[in-house]
Formats: C-alpha cells, sequence, structure tokens
C-alpha cells in the first residue's frame, strides 16, 4: 500500500470519529439542557391551589431513586367509601399544581386522587428529570406507594397523564399492573419528542440533524435506563394488556400527530381518539385552548407591559374544562366505555 493510501486511510478514519464525537458531544449538551435542571413554577403564571376549589388533602410521600417525592392525597367524604383511587401524572413543566382543576374535577367525581410531583419537579428534590423514562419510573414508585398504603391497597387504580405523564403512564403499565391508563396528548418515541424539542428551538426543523442526533439520543436513554430507556408508549401499554383511552388534539404542535401513541395505537386495542380542533390540552375548551396558546406565544415591549398582561389574564378562563372530553374520562374509568 503506498503511502498516498495510508494518508488517506487515516485521513478518512480520522473524519469519521471526528463526527461521531461531534454527534455524541452534542447530544450529551441537548441532554444535559433538557434534563438537567429542575422544571419549576413560572413566576409569573397564576397557578391554582386547593384552597381555589376546597379541596381536602393530606400529604402522601412517593419514594423514588431515595427520595421521598412530593405527594398529595385528595377525596370527598371518607375514603373508604372511594372505590376507585385515579394516580395523576403530570407533564413537563411545573409538576401537579399545573392541573389542580382537573385534580379538582376527579376528586367532585368521587374518585381519590394521588398527585404528585416527579423527580426533580416543583417541590420535589432532584437537580433534574433525568430523562422521559424517569417519568414512567417515578410513576410506577406512585403506584407502589399505593399498593403499600392499606386505605389505597385494594382500590381499582387508574393512571391518568398528559404529555409527558401521559407517555410515562402508558409507559409504567408495563412494569405495574393497573386497571386502565389515560392519557392525553402523549408522545410514543421519547427519542423522536427530544429530537423534535431540538428542532422546534432552532426555528426551521431540520431532518438532517434530528436524523443525525436521534441515534446518540437512544445511547444515552440505554446507559440512563437501560433498555427501557427507549421504549415506545403505544408498544408498552399494548404489552402490557393494559385497558387505556389514549386522547389526542389533532392541531398540537407540542407532541404533533406523527409522534403521538394514539396514532401509534389506533387499531392495535386502546381506545383511540383524536379531535378535530383541539391542541395540546384537549381536556380544556377549544376557547381555553386558545387563550392559552396567546399566553405561551405573547410578546411584550418591556417588563412593565408584560407584568400588567399576566396580571389581568383571565387564568379561570383558560383552564376551562371540555365537559364532554371530562365525560370520556370518567365513563372510561367507570367501564362504561
Amino acid at each position: 500500500m503506498d503511502a498516498w493510501q495510508i494518508v488517506l486511510i487515516c485521513v478518512a478514519c480520522a473524519s469519521v470519529l471526528a463526527v461521531i464525537s461531534c454527534g455524541l458531544a452534542f447530544a450529551i449538551v441537548v441532554d444535559r439542557a433538557v434534563f438537567g435542571t429542575r422544571q419549576v413554577k413560572d413566576a409569573r403564571f397564576r397557578y391554582f391551589t386547593e384552597e381555589d376549589f376546597a379541596l381536602k388533602g393530606e400529604d402522601f410521600p412517593v419514594f423514588y431513586s431515595g427520595i421521598s417525592l412530593s405527594g398529595r392525597l385528595y377525596f370527598d367524604g371518607a375514603l373508604k367509601d372511594r372505590d376507585t383511587l385515579v394516580i395523576f401524572v403530570h407533564g413537563f413543566g411545573a409538576g401537579s399544581s399545573s392541573y389542580t382543576t382537573e385534580i379538582a374535577s376527579l376528586v367532585r367525581r368521587g374518585y381519590a386522587v394521588l398527585a404528585y410531583d416527579a423527580y426533580g419537579c416543583n417541590a420535589s428534590q432532584g437537580k433534574g428529570i433525568r430523562g422521559f423514562y424517569c417519568g414512567a419510573e417515578c410513576a410506577i414508585a406512585a403506584v407502589l406507594a399505593a399498593r403499600r398504603d392499606e386505605r389505597l391497597k385494594d382500590k381499582r387504580t387508574y393512571l391518568v397523564g398528559h404529555s409527558w405523564g401521559a407517555y410515562s403512564a402508558l409507559c409504567a403499565a408495563l412494569e405495574v399492573g393497573v386497571d386502565g391508563v389515560v392519557a392525553l396528548s402523549a408522545f410514543n418515541d421519547p427519542v423522536k419528542a427530544l429530537t423534535d424539542m431540538v428542532n422546534s428551538g432552532m426555528g426551521r426543523p431540520n431532518r438532517v440533524l434530528a436524523a443525525f442526533v436521534y441515534p446518540w439520543f437512544r445511547l444515552i436513554n440505554a446507559i440512563k435506563f437501560g433498555l427501557k430507556g427507549n421504549v415506545k408508549a403505544a408498544k408498552a401499554v399494548i404489552e402490557s394488556g393494559t385497558p387505556a383511552l389514549i386522547i389526542h388534539g389533532e392541531h398540537d404542535l407540542t407532541v404533533p400527530i406523527t409522534n403521538s401513541a394514539a396514532l401509534a395505537a389506533t387499531g392495535r386495542g386502546p381506545k383511540v381518539e383524536v379531535l378535530a380542533g383541539k391542541a395540546h390540552n384537549p381536556y380544556n375548551t377549544p376557547d381555553a385552548e386558545r387563550l392559552l396558546g396567546m399566553l405561551l406565544t405573547a410578546r411584550f415591549a418591556d417588563e412593565k407591559e408584560e407584568r400588567l398582561y399576566f396580571d389581568n389574564f383571565d387564568w379561570r378562563a383558560a383552564t376551562e374544562e371540555d365537559e364532554g372530553v371530562m365525560n370520556e374520562i370518567y365513563a372510561f374509568i367507570e367501564g362504561k366505555r
């Protein structure tokens, strides 16, 4: 072999190694940026509290990874008279406090509701959320905590989750038996969900970049969680045999329908509903979703204008529930469909 051929081979090998190193380094940086920071309340937002709905609650710790997650158990009347337990699994962001309206509705329906903040979220400890599958591990921990409680262990148990929480609930069903799962706006492939976040953060979607970083995100997930770190939500709940109701908004931009558990599960067992005119919060009315969309995309000339906008924002209207969708959820939990 001539010397120039050896040089060319060396250059080619070095180039391949450089590309691999750059891809892995980029994936590590993105993974740390997304999952390495805590998810807490936005100080500008109005989060409804137990007092706003006269909820009766008690502390209910959920143990995960050596720490106690911040949990609350809610119920009306006597707990012994509630035959159904709903474990509410929150989405990416400010923990269960973002869903007080939904929790209150579930309690009024007659269910006991266990809501908690996942690892690294809001009132729970943790420097970050580690990765999407961390949510499934927290949901599993919540189910196990309920089973250790003498008051709850014999109740019919349902996981109800939104967005990241919906993915987590569907995946958790493969590890712990529950009576059913309600998944609202669940993504299916966690790596695709992360690449979608990368694309949205960079403006115009870049399919080449997404394809390039995809295997490196899978590798990072496998290192952190084993093979479970890359599990797809629809496959998990179908393999578990757990009854599931999967609801997705047709116009969801946060979790595009192309990566929804709803699309992946259609015709394969779970009850699937894709709602026309709905976006990422299908349990809210269309008007409420529009208001929330305006809030999240609003731009301000200065801090004073921003503060005035948030102070006068109609938070009740932006969290108004869609009675039809909520009734679908109740009917599923109560075995009426």
